[in-house]
């Protein structure tokens, strides 16, 4: 099912959640800010909102791991990894 809706799954978060995605990833990030994380797990990390959120806030993540099923997701993860110059501090896993 998410293969299928990859391509349109960061607009129908944004948009069903009212946005309110975008405030929980900041949440989470700032509750991480700070603290000494040095590996971090993302499971069911889709297209890596929430992993580039936390990459971006907490700079004490030396490495990140991002787990999911769906294969299209983790493409577009990794596009967003490659864009932002994150993808030397994280690993995708299918």
């Amino acid at each position: 099912m998410f293969d299928r809706i990859a391509p349109t799954y960061d607009f129908l978060n944004h948009f069903l959640s009212l946005g309110c995605d975008y405030s929980w990833r900041r949440k989470v990030t700032a509750q991480l800010r700070g603290r000494e994380v040095c590996h971090l797990l993302d499971a069911a990390t889709g297209t890596g909102d929430l992993l580039l959120s936390l990459l971006r806030g907490c700079p004490t993540i030396e490495k990140a791991t991002g787990l999911d099923l769906s294969e299209r997701m983790l493409a577009i993860c990794r596009q967003k990894l490659r864009a932002c110059g994150l993808q030397g501090r994280a690993d995708l896993v299918r």
